[in-house]
């Protein structure tokens, strides 16, 4: 039983990324070939709905409090509500980092959730955040939903990078204690597996059959970025090495999204 959530995430991910196929070019949800897009076909942006379905469906048969948590998924449903009005009719990258901005305030006011400190980053000082908490924590978490967005451009590539963030945060959460962050993780993984089936190129499937849309990478990113802010926040409050080791090791988990964020950047400045 101890398995049942993340099968279910699993399951529901399969299920509605095959199901909602039809539908998707029944309404036009579909990514056609353009100038800067060189795939094949018009594909279905229903991963991200997959992805979602599949984590709230593993998150009612976990048999853990989770009200500490809803901030993360109202944003979540927030995001990929943009998101499918994003792949439906193109919003503007304005309204966009909006409502990136709006949810993560959501979290990070509503829901309490926020990085306070630094840790002992320069020698024996604990650097204290005070009144930049807020603001810091909305641009880390916007800056990690955005290198989702951008890093998503060949099939496969965003759902690995996302699948080996929420399983290696994940397994962090619960070496250190942090159950409920791991077990939410894991489930999130399990949903992002589902997907992948999908979206990966196999022998028998030359090129993904589904493609995630904004609805997944700004799912993805909100939903491992608030995970994250948790666990440092929780570790760098708690005294002892592997919670310090946890609070350190969780960011590199997004080191080749930042590492792409930054590149990205640069490239577009010059």
């Amino acid at each position: 039983m101890a398995f049942f959530p993340y099968v279910t995430a699993f399951g529901v991910s399969v299920l509605l990324a095959w199901f909602l196929q039809d539908m998707a070019h029944h309404i036009h949800l579909v990514d056609t070939p353009c100038a800067r897009k060189k795939h094949n076909g018009a594909i279905p942006l229903v991963g991200g709905i997959a992805m979602f379905a599949g984590f709230i469906a593993a998150s009612f048969v976990l048999d853990i409090p989770l009200s500490g948590y809803k901030t993360l998924f109202a944003g979540s449903a927030l995001l990929v509500a943009v998101g499918i009005l994003d792949d439906l009719h193109e919003l503007s990258a304005r309204a966009r980092l909006v409502a990136q901005v709006v949810a993560a305030l959501f979290m990070a006011l509503w829901g309490k959730v926020c990085l306070h400190s630094l840790g002992f980053i320069v020698g024996d000082i604990d650097v204290s955040l005070g009144v930049m908490s807020v603001p810091f924590t909305v641009f880390c978490v916007v800056a990690l939903i955005n290198s989702f967005n951008l890093i998503d451009g060949l099939d496969g590539v965003a759902g690995s990078l996302a699948l080996f963030a929420a399983l290696t945060v994940g397994v962090i959460a619960l070496i250190n204690g942090y159950v409920i962050n791991g077990v939410l993780l894991l489930s999130l993984a399990a949903a992002i597996g589902g997907f992948l089936i999908f979206n990966l190129r196999f022998p028998w499937q030359p090129h993904a059959r589904v493609f995630m849309g904004d609805s997944g990478s700004l799912m993805l990113g909100f939903g491992l970025a608030g995970c994250s802010v948790l666990i440092v926040r929780d570790a760098l409050l708690l005294p002892g090495a592997s919670h310090a080791a946890a609070a350190m090791t969780v960011p590199l988990a997004w080191a080749v999204q930042f590492g792409d964020l930054g590149m990205v950047f640069i490239t577009r400045l010059r």
